[in-house]
């Protein structure tokens, strides 16, 4: 069975975009060339699941980064969307994520945003966090997990500190 994966970069603040989703502050010389296990992380991913906001902004840039993964995208109105590089998640949600976990042979990658992240967190559905904390606060924006999440116990697996104050912590759900 594969693992549903929220990794994502963060603020010190507990924020991944300012208020607009803008990720701007993430790319400056604080945070240099390092990928941060990125590449290699996802190597290992066979899908993604993004919210909307997300997808909005991922589509925004041009070209899709993620060609050769399955791309799904979270949206109340599943039978208005079109997309030539995602399928609109339908009804019951979290049933047919249940069942891509079960059905899925590689890792899948939870995208986000933070609206996204507490509704799979509150059904209990990640199993694993990778979290890049960067060295900055935001003040306000999109938390990490907006809205209510249940309570949930996980286990430090890995850290990895680097030169420029950029760490990495890695959870996995405890069983």
């Amino acid at each position: 069975m594969a693992k549903l994966i929220l990794y994502t970069a963060i603020s010190l603040d507990g924020y991944i975009a300012t208020q607009d989703g803008g990720i701007d502050w993430l790319n400056d010389d604080q945070t240099g060339e390092e990928d941060y296990g990125y590449q290699e992380f996802l190597d290992g991913i066979g899908s993604c699941i993004l919210g909307r906001s997300t997808y909005n902004q991922l589509m925004s840039w041009g070209e899709w980064p993620y060609p050769d993964k399955q791309s799904y995208v979270l949206t109340s109105s599943p039978s208005s969307f079109s997309s030539d590089v995602a399928v609109a998640l339908k009804e019951p949600i979290l049933s047919h994520c249940a069942q891509l976990k079960e059905q899925s042979k590689e890792d899948i990658w939870l995208i986000g945003g933070g609206k996204a992240n507490a509704l799979f967190l509150d059904a209990g559905l990640i199993d694993e966090f990778i979290f890049t904390y960067i060295p900055k606060t935001l003040g306000k924006g999109i938390r990490i997990f907006e809205g209510d999440a249940s309570l949930n116990s996980y286990s430090l697996v890995e850290h990895k500190f680097y030169p420029n104050g950029v760490f990495q912590i890695r959870f996995v759900l405890k069983n």
